[in-house]
């Protein structure tokens, strides 16, 4: 009998064990998964396809707010896709053509004009390579006559037009900014108008001796200038040609190395232009204005407006519909040192097509 009850409690000990089992796997610690590591990461061809969504860029509308980024040893600019196969551009149209005029008849009491005028250092498609669009930025700087010209996104390819079909009116200096990045700027003068007294760059940065990126850039960004002395006025003016970025903090580290510089020729009259990529909004452009001056702004009724954008929204769409983009593209100057007569930005296309992905903008001076 004893053996009996012994068998039974065996029994049922093995069978209360058999039902505990389960919940003791429930209750098992999972297993640690450290930020920044992958767990039995899958094999790299069974990984889905990504597709990246379309970047937005310093040239898209900036109220995205979004600053771009640039892959190191390329130009900041993303290229626009070429057309498929499927997808042809649009035909020009006569309605599409908005051609400004070169002067303003109203207003002709000026001795000084500036441009500023980013010509894209990339070939687009559509009929918009350098080769095919630099008759046209040529013809827009032929129109409006510009004393001195500031260009951005020069690449070696542009720095060759303008030597080759630019040197009979005007001097040409041109700085890149890096070895490894043939990216830069330049600057024309009328050689006739004005003698040279030096010219140089520096960088954008803390340290702007030395190739360096400053106050959060994505990249390396340079200001170029020359000192000059107009011969007819023998005035002295020192002129500024910046390229910058969506980064308000950058802006003002910029607009004092600028202030810095300019102050080292208290007699001369500043003009500082160029691709500010900001938009009016932003504090950047708020600190600039706050210590130069704007005929865009300050003149009760310039060629063109106020509220204006600088960008053609349709590039390089040959057909595109007239569509404008917010201002990026800046003219200052020192009212007490040079009187604003006149504003124009130059939206003007050929048979419906483009210069560039930025308009060229005029400031006309008495100085």
């Amino acid at each position: 009998m004893k053996r009996i009850l012994i068998l039974l409690m065996v029994l049922c000990l093995l069978l209360t064990g058999c039902a505990k089992a389960p919940a003791e796997e429930e209750g098992a610690v999972a297993d640690t998964v450290v930020e920044g590591e992958a767990k039995d990461t899958p094999a790299e061809q069974d990984k889905p396809e990504i597709v990246p969504e379309s970047p937005v860029t310093e040239k898209e509308d900036d109220a995205a707010g979004n600053t771009p980024t640039e892959t190191p040893g390329t130009t900041e600019e993303e290229q626009p896709a070429a057309p498929t196969d499927t997808q042809e551009p649009d035909t020009p149209s006569d309605n599409q053509s908005n051609d400004t005029p070169a002067v303003n008849t109203s207003k002709t009491d000026y001795n000084f004009k500036i441009m500023t005028f980013n010509v894209r250092c990339t070939d687009d498609p559509n009929g918009h390579s350098i080769q095919e669009r630099a008759p046209r930025v040529k013809a827009t700087i032929e129109k409006h006559d510009p004393d001195i010209v500031g260009m951005q996104e020069v690449v070696p390819a542009w720095h060759t037009i303008f030597t080759e079909t630019m040197t009979e009116k005007y001097e040409v200096i041109t700085h890149y900014r890096s070895a490894t990045n043939l990216e830069g700027l330049t600057i024309l003068y009328k050689k006739g108008a004005f003698e040279l007294i030096d010219e140089d760059f520096f960088w954008c940065s803390e340290t702007p001796e030395k190739e360096s990126k400053g106050w959060g850039a994505t990249f390396p960004r340079i200001c170029t200038w020359a000192r000059l002395k107009h011969k007819s006025t023998g005035r002295e003016i020192i002129f500024f040609n910046f390229h910058g970025e969506y980064n308000d903090t950058f802006a003002e580290g910029s607009c004092n190395l600028i202030l810095k510089e300019a102050s080292r020729y208290p007699k001369a009259a500043a003009f500082l232009l160029g691709d500010f990529n900001l938009s009016t909004s932003m504090s950047g452009y708020t600190y600039f204005a706050s210590y130069f001056d704007e005929a865009r702004t300050i003149l009760n009724d310039p060629t063109s407006g106020i509220f204006e954008g600088t960008r053609p929204g349709g590039y390089p769409n040959p057909g595109a519909a007239e569509e404008v983009l917010s201002a990026f593209d800046y003219v200052f100057h020192q009212e007490d040192k040079a009187e604003a007569v006149d504003y124009i930005i130059d939206r003007t296309r050929f048979d419906g097509y483009f210069a560039s992905d930025h308009y060229a903008v005029i400031g006309c001076y008495k100085l």
